[in-house]
């Protein structure tokens, strides 16, 4: 499992003007969404309508603030599905009109019939999602297909139109697999997919955004987990129990979403009702998936769409009312740092009013005198979530290969901020991390260092320097998540890049595209040799550029036979397109091939203020080229 995020303005409507919501660990802030008996939000509230009990004890709601986005409704065209992705990642915090969503696909719950419905289901999401809100795809048994938390709608819409290869192998309502055969996995599949609702639950503890939640597409496993017809199943139980509480200590509701009909007959594979017995268990099932859905999204303040015969508006109301909600903070009375789970409840004094919102959180341990860095660092890497407490971009790229090994090249940026107490130099330990992770989370890489920085403090603002660092991974599909920690603030900051592998056409190879300032680097540098021998000038992370630049770029081509490669680039921006003229070096064969790096100048005097796309295509005589994608902006 892994997880990994256009331009709209939406509004947001303050009932209590200037309110800074804090985030210091004697301060709870919670997000709450207040329905009437018609599940519409409630939106004329005030402070004085909420009540909050922590474990039990009433307690006095310091900041409250009311959030309306409005509705969304966006064509999803194929201009939009083949938009390149950007080459460089940052953390930047999210804004206060982002949300978060994480979509899981239950595929060992779903069968083959469900797809035009999932997929229906799926684009109605998106399309009422704004540009700014952040969305990843999470599948139970096909972590290859999953996305990354992103803003690129056309990413998402690539991967669902991919629907069909994730089903085939989900169990239907009698429990029977894809052959027809009775299965022996039905604990394990539903192990397998509660495991990974926690996993992605707890991944989203670390998010900035003011409102996250979950979409769980599934039609729910037939185990009666919740008793609803005998002793519940311990086993599956407990399991959800752990969900239920990491979804309440990242604040996030989980909305269940069944695809299928309410007929037996759309809840099995093929014509296999042949008796009232036969149909009846097959209810019976029915009824038990339903409920766990229920008991799942009641539980975790989210809602259950099963059953539903207007698909499309329900998932309408499930946007609509994660875009209308209440921010509320408190301070604990009285505070206690115990490390332990605090349940917390929200009543509203509205007479039928339901109201949704996390169930606690867990308090902070007791402070100790060292390691508050290390914390930070560690904390940081864990998340599934980009963590933005100290400011990061990140440049990675594969731009070498041995044939079986990529080396990746990677810079990171850290704007290191202006120290609060008026010192005229800044002098700190910092620790870098970096780990590849494939879609199962697995690390096949990693690398740890520390560093030492000294700089003269500017007087407000920050200081950018660059970390270069270079890493062996093997050729697949990985993610790298990049934290560095700062001993003399205490805090770290995370950015997740998701290596874009080189890309091939019958035994051609062009790797990753470094993109750096013709002349010395404009930032400090720490480990300046690390790509000696790899690049010959500093990467840069900035793609906004000024007219007065000249760009460099380079990066390698392989092939297996004696044919000589040809290589082409092409500009394209607001006065249309011209090519690029780029250089083809012949360098030693490595690894049983060929090996040539292509390198260019791109002088930026004379380009229009705007957004370019420069694409580096490469191919071999009768060959079909091979591209990779630079976008930048001018201005």
């Amino acid at each position: 499992m892994r997880l990994v995020a256009a331009a709209l303005c939406l509004s947001t409507i303050a009932l209590s003007a200037q309110v800074v919501f804090r985030s210091n660990v004697q301060y709870v802030a919670v997000d709450v969404v207040v329905t009437d008996k018609n599940d519409r939000p409630i939106e004329n509230l005030g402070i004085d309508d909420f009540v909050i009990e922590d474990n039990g004890k009433p307690q006095k709601v310091a900041d409250f603030k009311f959030i309306s986005l409005p509705p969304v409704s966006r064509s999803l065209d194929i201009a939009a599905v083949s938009e390149p992705q950007p080459d460089i990642a940052s953390n930047l915090p999210a804004t206060p009109d982002s949300r978060l969503f994480a979509i899981v696909i239950d595929d060992l719950h779903l069968l083959e019939k469900d797809l035009i419905n999932i997929k229906r289901i799926l684009m109605e999401f998106l399309k009422s999602l704004s540009p700014d809100d952040e969305v990843a795809l999470v599948f139970v048994s096909h972590s290859d297909l999953g996305v990354n938390f992103t803003r690129n709608t056309g990413q998402l819409v690539t991967t669902v139109e991919k629907m069909r290869a994730a089903l085939g192998f989900g169990l239907d309502a009698l429990g029977l697999d894809p052959s027809g055969s009775q299965s022996r996995f039905t604990m394990d599949y539903a192990r397998s997919s509660v495991i990974t609702l926690r996993n992605v639950a707890k991944s989203l503890a670390g998010s900035r955004h003011p409102r996250r939640a979950i979409l769980w597409i599934s039609n729910g496993e037939t185990i009666d987990t919740f008793g609803l017809d005998g002793p519940p199943e311990l086993m599956t139980f407990t399991e959800y129990q752990d969900v239920f509480r990491d979804a309440a200590r990242s604040d996030v509701p989980i909305y269940t979403v069944s695809t299928r009909g309410s007929l037996p007959e759309d809840a099995i594979r093929g014509d296999q009702i042949v008796s009232p017995g036969i149909r009846g268990r097959v209810m019976k099932a029915m009824r038990i998936q339903r409920n766990n859905l229920i008991v799942i999204a009641n539980t975790t303040g989210g809602r259950a769409i099963v059953d539903a015969s207007d698909m499309p508006r329900m998932i309408h109301e499930i946007v609509q009312e994660n875009g209308s909600y209440y921010l509320l903070g408190y301070y604990p009375e009285p505070f206690v740092a115990d490390g332990k789970f605090h349940e917390l409840k929200v009543k509203v004094k509205r007479e039928g009013a339901h109201v949704r919102a996390r169930t606690g959180y867990d308090a902070p341990r007791p402070s100790k005198a060292t390691g508050p860095a290390v914390t930070a660092i560690d904390s940081a890497m864990s998340a599934g979530v980009n963590v933005s407490a100290l400011a990061l971009r990140a440049f990675a790229q594969p731009i070498a290969s041995d044939g079986k090994k990529l080396t990746v090249a990677v810079t990171v940026e850290l704007a290191y901020p202006a120290p609060a107490d008026g010192s005229n130099r800044l002098d700190d330990n910092l620790q870098l991390k970096i780990v590849a992770l494939d879609p199962d989370a697995k690390v096949k890489a990693s690398v740890e260092r520390a560093h030492h920085f000294t700089a003269p403090a500017p007087a407000s603002g920050v200081v950018a320097f660059l970390i270069n660092e270079v890493l062996q991974v093997p050729a697949q599909q990985l993610t790298l998540r990049v934290a560095l920690g700062s001993q003399a603030l205490g805090k770290a900051g995370s950015v997740q890049v998701a290596l874009d592998m080189p890309k091939e056409s019958k035994g051609l190879t062009l790797g990753g595209i470094a993109v750096g300032f013709d002349g010395p680097p404009r930032e400090a540098v720490m480990q300046p040799a690390a790509f000696e021998g790899l690049i010959p000038f500093q990467p840069t992370t900035s793609r906004v550029f000024a007219s007065s630049d000249v760009l460099r770029l380079f990066g390698h081509i392989y092939w297996k036979d004696k044919s000589q490669p040809t290589a082409t680039m092409t500009l394209t921006g607001p006065n249309g397109s011209v090519s690029v003229t780029p250089q083809l070096i012949a360098e030693k064969p490595v690894g049983g091939q060929q090996d040539a790096a292509i390198a260019a100048m791109l002088p930026i005097k004379g380009l229009a203020i705007g957004k370019y796309h420069l694409a580096i295509n490469v191919s071999l005589p009768g060959g079909k080229p091979v591209t990779r994608d630079v976008l930048f902006e001018v201005k």
